[in-house]
């Protein structure tokens, strides 16, 4: 009998998440029914995605989800899966490359990380071992609704058609819009609560509204950081009025901008058309 064990070497603290980029550094060996190291084993290394994690509806999403990739050096090239030799010592490191994506040589495209609940696997041919991790970004807390202020809409079946999915963000983000929101409704009340669309998932990452893992199509690869959001503003119940060439929606902007929102992204959005919305992003700390 044999089997394959995979044990984590740290570089740094241990924490079950890592932020899309980071570089672990993973010892692997396979050993024998006696607990010997055996020297020059053969030896499959693959990383792989768990379903519905970080609510990303398996049922609405494209199969199969993108992985972190690894590699033998800690600069890549980076892959999903590979056959290795452990060489004359038994045991060899590879390198963990948390978040996926469209990776070329040593350089990832941060717009691709999908933040989501993954494994790393190693196989001897008559057994396995793996140890579970997670990509994404910390410090995303949920927000709440305020029925006075805010109320949240877009959810979808992508995110199991609940909206508590979708409203998380860090809190400095999140104390920002809140400020610029209740700026807005004391100047003016007869608006009501307004309607806050999309914020981030909880682990963060891509957040993919349409189930292709494409952030340039429907990825919504901005509001992967917790930092986002977009309020409603294409005339439907509680949007901000589009009067006067939408001119309470750019003071929303301007409110957003004077919380602390990034001048050149906070903007209003696919003006003239049914998505037309606020959107209000905040750098990080």
């Amino acid at each position: 009998m044999f089997c394959a064990l995979a044990m984590a070497a740290w570089a740094e603290s241990y924490t079950p998440m890592w932020t899309p980029g980071t570089v672990i550094s993973v010892l692997v060996w396979s050993v024998n029914e006696y607990g010997y190291v055996i020297p020059n084993a053969t030896i499959r290394v693959t990383t792989e995605a768990y379903r519905d994690s970080n609510v990303h509806a398996a049922a609405y999403h494209t199969a199969p989800a993108p992985a972190s990739k690894f590699g033998t050096t800690s600069t890549g090239p980076w892959v999903n899966a590979t056959n290795l030799n452990t060489g004359p010592t038994g045991q060899r490191y590879v390198y963990l490359k948390a978040g996926q994506r469209d990776i070329s040589g040593s350089t990832i495209d941060i717009r691709r990380s999908v933040g989501q609940a993954e494994k790393f696997m190693v196989c001897a041919p008559l057994g396995c071992d793996y140890f579970d991790y997670a990509v994404g970004y910390p410090g995303i807390h949920y927000v709440e609704e305020k029925p006075n202020v805010w109320l949240h809409i877009g959810a979808l079946p992508q995110h199991f058609n609940d909206n508590v999915y979708t409203h998380w963000m860090q809190s400095h983000a999140a104390n920002g819009v809140y400020r610029a929101a209740s700026r807005f409704l004391f100047k003016y009340p007869q608006q009501g609560s307004i309607r806050v669309n999309d914020m981030a998932l909880p682990f963060g990452g891509l957040f993919d509204v349409r189930g292709t893992w494409d952030p340039a199509n429907g990825g919504h690869w901005n509001h992967g950081r917790g930092l986002s959001v977009d309020i409603r503003g294409n005339g439907k119940e509680g949007s901000i009025s589009q009067a006067n060439g939408s001119a309470a929606q750019y003071e929303f902007v301007q409110l957003c901008i004077e919380e602390g929102a990034i001048t050149t992204t906070t903007k209003v959005e696919f003006p003239g058309t049914d998505n037309q919305h606020i959107h209000c992003e905040w750098p990080p700390l």
